[in-house]
């Protein structure tokens, strides 16, 4: 589970960013 936590992590803050 600890695996998908950057990986989450990561898309989240690219999307922010990619939307921000």
């Amino acid at each position: 589970k600890g695996h998908k936590f950057p990986l989450d992590l990561a898309a989240v803050r690219s999307s922010i960013l990619t939307n921000g």
